[in-house]
């Protein structure tokens, strides 16, 4: 089990996942991080293991300043 957290300028929301995916930008699709089969785009987002240490990070287009 791994633990995401979503943070973008609206706020933050955490959920637990069994798997998690990133794709790169492309000339037509922003970069998306897959957690199961949920699409996040824009913000930051943390994948963190069961032991709470995070284990991936990403910087989405619309990451919050």
């Amino acid at each position: 089990m791994l633990t995401v957290k979503h943070i973008t300028a609206e706020g933050e929301s955490t959920f637990g996942v069994e798997r998690v995916r990133f794709d790169k930008p492309t000339d037509t699709t922003p970069a998306t991080v897959w957690a199961d089969r949920m699409p996040i785009t824009g913000g930051r987002v943390f994948v963190m293991n069961d032991k709470g240490s995070t284990v991936a990070k990403y910087e989405l287009d619309e990451a919050p300043r």
